[in-house]
């Protein structure tokens, strides 16, 4: 039987503990949760798909402060 590893001991631990969920996100920006989850869905905002949820590194999170992120193309 495999051994259920813990988030707290996986090597990834410590980045992961340093990237914004979207709400988290959401308030920085007072963005709405929804526009942000629909951002990361379309690839607008390089964020990575966590279980059921999404996760923006900080890196991206201070690069979309400064520069926001590019509209979506008008059809």
């Amino acid at each position: 039987m495999k051994k259920n590893r813990n988030l707290k001991e996986s090597p990834a631990a410590p980045a992961l503990a340093t990237m914004l969920t979207t709400e988290a996100f959401a308030r920085q920006l007072q963005w709405h949760p929804e526009s942000v989850r629909r951002a990361c869905r379309q690839g607008r905002l390089a964020a990575v798909k966590l279980g059921n949820g999404w996760r923006i590194p900080p890196d991206v999170a201070e690069h979309v402060m400064k520069h926001g992120i590019p509209l979506e193309h008008a059809v």
